[in-house]
């Protein structure tokens, strides 16, 4: 017996599950403190108030920025403001993942993508920060929609607007270039060769799009002396060929361990195979799911000197309708034999992920909501989010510390953050607080040594009660410092991170 698919119960059903997403997403959001990237990000989202459109270009990241700044981000609230839209946008991904779910496994499959695109923690836990990645993850997966729907209904404006979103995933941040092989994986793979001209007019209308919107859009930058490719090609990745397969296996192997610990070992060889049952039971599909996750992955891991998790984000959407399409079609073969076979279809459906939700992905969500601290995330990530001057965590404590001290002031309180993530620091510290945070400007290289000893020095013969935050890391230093001060207070990052270190000026 299958459930008739009418409009209404595939809407009614979906309304139901996006409730269920924003739930999952929107509780206890600023458990996880900022991240030095949001910070950033915010920002220059702020900076197009004043007309500044193209303030992230240097960066390799815009339209994400043009998103926020719709929601005016303003003081305390802008962080929580910043996550909460980049949870909005991230819905469009839970619908293109439902709704392809349904085009290749009817509404069993649609209803497993969006539990697992809910469910999983990959997904989840990049969802809920105030960074470009998720942009460029679901601007790709709406690419593929319709580029799913033109091989379908032969429409030249579908075509078009997958070569639009590719131009807009690359806007979103320049790592999104990979996705530009996506329309021509989905055109090459689901139409016949038959077609040949439905599969030529498409790819010349996407790739035409793609073209006539990202060209002058670069040549633009170019002329404005904009390198938007700059940071993706000299601090994350290379454009160097040389190397180029021994850098390609260590970031696959590193790729499949930040995989296994976002999804957990067992689900992942699940996938592998189940994804291999459906390239033999529905070639044209299973190839079509499996090269679009795996051909971009391979992409930025050819090129990519440093592999985060949030950059092969983009790949999970694709993963999870192989584990979804395959695991359906697997159901339905079952349920046409008899005996045992049968006896275990719907089990298998329902117990797949109702098991690994409840003993690997809830607990996940729990702990990030909780102990955000104590969360299962690969090393590199760990290191980027908790442990380094990346990291947000300490500075609450370093805030609340810094406001208890402004509440028995006699004069204003004045402070001077020489820690990476100073704009973070800012974001801890409440509106209207009574603590003024000054943030120099820092370089990795201490080149700004002198210009910090200088500020430090100037800002002690103010009538402020001054202080300083340092993590006391080489680039920031207070070599040459003048005036008398005195360690007041310390902070450690969990794992014995980086210690932040409060010092009080005499």
């Amino acid at each position: 017996m299958t459930v008739p698919q009418t409009p209404r119960l595939t809407l009614a059903i979906f309304i139901l599950l996006a409730l269920l997403f924003l739930l999952s997403r929107f509780q206890n959001l600023l458990a996880f403190p900022p991240f030095i990237d949001e910070y950033l990000h915010i920002a220059w989202a702020q900076d197009v108030y004043s007309g500044h459109f193209l303030t992230g270009a240097a960066n390799g990241r815009l339209l994400a920025l043009w998103w926020m700044s719709l929601f005016y981000l303003s003081g305390h609230s802008a962080l929580w403001i910043g996550r909460a839209v980049t949870i909005l946008f991230s819905l469009l991904g839970l619908a293109s993942v439902y709704s392809l779910g349904r085009k290749f496994a009817a509404t069993t499959g649609a209803v497993l993508s969006a539990l697992f695109y809910i469910l999983v923690p990959f997904v989840f836990f990049h969802d809920r920060f105030a960074l470009s990645d998720t942009y460029v993850s679901v601007l790709g997966i709406l690419s593929l929609w319709f580029s799913v729907r033109f091989t379908s209904r032969g429409r030249p404006l579908d075509a078009a607007f997958a070569g639009l979103l590719v131009t807009a995933a690359i806007v979103a941040k320049a790592n999104g270039i990979m996705l530009a092989l996506t329309p021509a994986i989905a055109l090459l793979l689901l139409i016949p060769l038959s077609k040949w001209k439905q599969i030529l007019r498409g790819l010349i209308v996407a790739y035409g799009a793609f073209i006539v919107t990202f060209g002058p859009f670069y040549l633009f930058l170019k002329w404005r002396h904009w390198a938007y490719f700059g940071v993706a090609t000299t601090v994350v990745g290379t454009d160097n060929g040389s190397g180029l397969i021994q850098r390609l296996m260590n970031n696959l192997s590193a790729a499949w361990t930040t995989d296994a610990t976002y999804l957990s070992g067992i689900l992942m060889v699940l996938t592998a195979l189940i994804t291999l049952f459906l390239v033999l039971r529905n070639q044209r599909v299973g190839l079509f799911l499996s090269l679009s996750a795996l051909l971009p992955l391979i992409a930025i891991c050819a090129f990519a000197t440093k592999l985060s998790g949030r950059y092969i984000l983009f790949h999970i959407p694709m993963l999870i309708l192989c584990l979804s399409v395959g695991l359906t079609t697997l159901v339905i073969d079952l349920r046409r034999q008899s005996g045992l076979a049968r006896t275990i279809a719907v089990p298998l459906a329902v117990g797949v992920p109702v098991i690994w939700g409840l003993l690997f992905a809830l607990p996940f969500q729990a702990t990030a909501e909780r102990d955000p601290a104590s969360i299962a995330i690969s090393p590199s990530d760990r290191e980027e989010y908790i442990i380094a001057d990346s990291s947000g965590f300490a500075l609450a404590d370093v805030a609340n510390y810094l406001l208890n001290k402004s509440a028995s002031a006699d004069r204003p309180l004045h402070a001077i953050g020489l820690i990476s993530n100073c704009g973070g620091l800012g974001l801890e510290l409440p509106d209207h607080s009574g603590v003024t945070l000054e943030c120099p400007y820092i370089t990795y290289t201490g080149s700004e040594q002198a210009n910090i000893t200088k500020l430090v020095n100037q800002r002690a013969t103010a009538n402020f009660d001054l202080w300083i935050v340092s993590e006391n890391l080489s680039y920031a230093r207070l070599d040459g410092v003048t005036v008398a001060y005195e360690q007041a207070a310390t902070f450690d990052r969990p794992d014995h991170g980086i210690r932040m270190i409060l010092y009080h000026v005499k």
